[in-house]
């Protein structure tokens, strides 16, 4: 259910609810929801600690992130998109709560899917991070920080990420760390020519994985049409999708990328 509340108070018997541009106000009562979606609605106190049956947590252009998300160990899917890269002045404290979730990543164990749009110049929680290993699918589109190898790599089957991010292992021992990955999504918009047609030789020696969407700008890409096909003969068994609608946000790359990226 798509919400916009105003006065009415919201049913006690909702299993998913969206709220745009408001207060999450009193959520307590709903105790059968199982997916919660906020934009631009920051969560009061412990609010959503009182959610029984969360599943699926969504907080998109929240200005805090609540220090209860420690105690949602029942979550299977979470993700964090930050809101202080761009409005950073309005925040108080922009550090706290982004230690609050560094320290609760490795306290949610049922985790699968992870996407966290970190904010611009605080430490990410690679150690936490590299921990985690009953994640399936992670969106990580921070620029600067390179993923770390870890435990996570080994049950992965989704992963999007920057192409300068990607942990740097050679393709075999990436194949050997990451054996059931099987869609990749790469925004490659930062790499210069040369970097490019490496990253495609690198997929093409990939034998786990099935797809892989690369953004770029059509004329980077223009400069690369050989190397693409020839990644594609070396790898029959790799379908590879080339997105040009590169944007200052990557929005369009992640709707692009469908279902290979949807929570469960």
């Amino acid at each position: 259910m798509h919400f916009h509340p105003q006065h009415m108070p919201l049913p006690a018997s909702l299993t998913r609810l969206h709220l745009d541009f408001e207060k999450s106000g009193e959520l307590t009562a709903l105790t059968r929801l199982h997916t919660l979606s906020l934009v631009w609605a920051d969560p009061q106190g412990d609010a959503l600690a009182s959610l029984p049956s969360l599943r699926s947590l969504a907080l998109l252009q929240c200005f805090t992130w609540p220090d209860c998300i420690s105690q949602l160990t029942g979550l299977e899917a979470l993700t964090l998109n930050d809101a202080r890269s761009i409005l950073d002045a309005m925040v108080e404290d922009p550090g706290a709560s982004t230690a609050a979730v560094a320290a609760a990543l490795p306290q949610l164990q049922r985790l699968t899917h992870l996407a966290l749009v970190w904010p611009v110049g605080y430490p990410a929680p690679l150690a936490e991070l590299a921990a985690m290993s009953s994640l399936r699918s992670l969106f990580w589109p921070a620029a600067g920080w390179e993923l770390p190898a870890g435990a996570y790599l080994s049950s992965l089957t989704r992963l999007v990420t920057r192409a300068e991010a990607l942990p740097a292992l050679a393709p075999a021992e990436a194949a050997e760390a990451a054996p059931s990955l099987r869609f990749l999504g790469l925004w490659c918009e930062e790499q210069d020519e040369a970097a490019l047609h490496g990253t495609l030789r690198w997929l093409s020696q990939l034998p786990p994985l099935r797809r892989a969407l690369l953004a770029a700008s059509e004329a980077r890409f223009g400069r690369c049409v050989q190397a693409v096909v020839g990644a594609q003969r070396a790898a029959p068994h790799l379908a590879i999708d080339c997105f040009t609608d590169v944007s200052d946000s990557m929005g369009p790359f992640l709707h692009a990328c469908g279902d290979e990226y949807s929570p469960p």
